[in-house]
């Protein structure tokens, strides 16, 4: 059972450090509070057996510090606002030291200030920025940094709203959990119900809606229904499938859009072209697709919150969206890549490669049977083998279809974008997947069969394909291994489940 007592009384001894120090790497005042919460909050779960087996306050900084990075890269730090103060010998001298402070470079500056602000020793900064402390202070002593760090006004540690909100992220791991402990009840249920089903009937005019809870964090599709956060929907067949403002876009065969809105609502959309794909930004809550007749076909952008299209542009014959980041569309004609702003209309030719994703500016060229990933604001470029690119939210992480997978089953690459590392999957060696998308909060997921089950391939029709489990999985981090949990088996119909992308 968790010692909550012992963690209140390391919260109450550690917070003003914690947030001072965050303020004093670079974090605005308002936001430092919130990345110390955050990070607590993932701490809290593992607190007595980290607090057993090792360094605690590394474990906390480094927890903490991995949130203010993410933050970093995804351009989500508003800039500091004023705060009035008076301008005592203390704050003059904690302002000297931010202006020292400023002249380095990140490294510099973290290692500077878990030395001198957080007083972690250098051992402790080692294992906290994975990397050997350097030697030059500047020209402030600790006292000095003692007597800064302590003109940072900072509020109670909020105890409650940490463990408030550990609770609501353990409930839904729980939630997995009981899907997985129904497991094997599900399986033998499903394969009765593939030798007993009856032949379907006719379709109904309006879509059956219901309230379900979705045992994953992110849309799928499976066994005729479209699973939303809080409900199903009934849908006859699933080709494409993205996740965009609470809600979906899917397309059938019959390549028809279709809204599904948070609480089940539909609306029709348009027709994508043939071979053309949905491509979608929540942060935007916009969706892009490429429409209109072959010879003549347009790219079209959808505000989901409006309802109304943002911008429409004619594109070549045969385009295909690859990617909608920030403000632009990224798409492919005739072996060259595009980027277009649909707010300025502006069109750019990005060269002769083909694109194969784009996330928060980091990008995947095809080239041949390896993938290129580029980051250009950190000069980060590696070549690794696969034939396809789908980032995770923020750009760093990457899966891939390996050469010679294009179709069909695969068994899934998966790439640390910043690195190059080839990273583990959570998919075994006598396992493949037919799809795998990256889910929130460092989550993959994967629909998952055994490669023996697979048998002839995917020729296989009816009641002679196999059953495919849900998996979702907690990416490795610097404080935890990778863990995965099967959360449902799937009884395959007439198509293959389908993930949002």
């Amino acid at each position: 059972m968790r010692n909550d007592a012992d963690f209140t009384g390391y919260l109450a001894a550690r917070w003003p450090s914690l947030v001072r120090s965050l303020v004093l790497i670079g974090c605005p005042r308002r936001e430092a509070e919130e990345l110390a919460v955050a990070g607590l909050v993932r701490c809290y779960p593992s607190y007595d057996r980290v607090r057993e087996s090792d360094d605690i306050d590394v474990h906390v900084y480094a927890t903490v510090l991995d949130g203010w990075h993410h933050r970093l890269r995804h351009g989500e730090v508003p800039a500091e606002e004023p705060v009035a103060e008076e301008e005592t010998d203390d704050v003059l001298l904690r302002r000297e030291i931010e202006a020292e402070l400023a002249t380095l470079t990140a490294a510099q500056r973290e290692q500077r200030v878990l030395r001198y602000v957080a007083e972690l020793d250098d051992e402790q900064v080692a294992d906290v920025l994975e990397r050997a402390p350097g030697a030059e202070r500047g020209r402030f002593s600790e006292v000095d940094y003692r007597i800064a760090r302590e003109t940072i006004e900072v509020s109670l540690p909020p105890y409650d709203e940490i463990v408030r909100r550990a609770q609501a992220v353990r409930r839904r791991r729980g939630r997995i959990a009981v899907a997985s402990t129904a497991a094997g009840v599900l399986v033998v249920a499903g394969l009765t119900w593939l030798a007993t089903r009856p032949e379907p009937g006719p379709e109904p005019n309006e879509p059956k809606v219901e309230k379900a809870k979705n045992p994953i964090d992110q849309a799928w599709y499976g066994n005729g229904l479209v699973h939303l956060q809080n409900v199903t929907v009934e849908v006859p067949q699933v080709d494409d499938l993205v996740e965009v403002g609470g809600g979906v876009i899917y397309a059938g065969a019959d390549r028809v859009l279709v809204r599904v809105g948070p609480n089940g609502e539909l609306s029709r959309l348009g027709t994508k072209g043939f071979g053309s794909r949905i491509v979608a930004s929540d942060e935007r809550g916009w969706a892009a697709w490429v429409g209109g007749p072959s010879d003549n076909p347009e790219m079209v952008v959808h505000d989901v919150a409006t309802g109304e299209d943002v911008a429409r542009v004619t594109v070549p014959p045969g385009s295909r969206a690859v990617a909608l980041d920030q403000n632009r569309v990224y798409y492919v004609a005739g072996g060259e890549s595009y980027g277009w702003d649909p707010l300025t209309g502006r069109v750019e030719l990005l060269g002769p490669t083909v694109l194969l994703d784009v996330e928060s500016a980091t990008r995947a060229y095809a080239l041949g049977p390896r993938i290129d990933m580029v980051q250009p604001f950190f000069n980060v470029d590696f070549v690794r083998p696969g034939v396809s690119a789908e980032f995770a939210p923020g750009g760093n992480l990457v899966v891939a279809r390996p050469p010679g997978q294009e179709d069909g089953p695969f068994a899934p690459l998966l790439y640390d974008a910043r690195s190059g590392e080839r990273l583990e999957t959570g998919v075994a060696g006598d396992e493949l997947v037919l799809d795998a998308s990256f889910g929130p909060d460092g989550t993959i997921d994967y629909l998952v069969i055994r490669a023996e089950d697979y048998g002839a391939g995917p020729d296989l029709e009816g009641d002679d394909r196999p059953l495919v489990v849900l998996r979702t999985c907690e990416l490795a981090t610097t404080q935890q291994p990778m863990e995965c949990t099967d959360v449902l088996p799937l009884a395959q119909v007439d198509e293959d489940p389908l993930l949002a992308h």
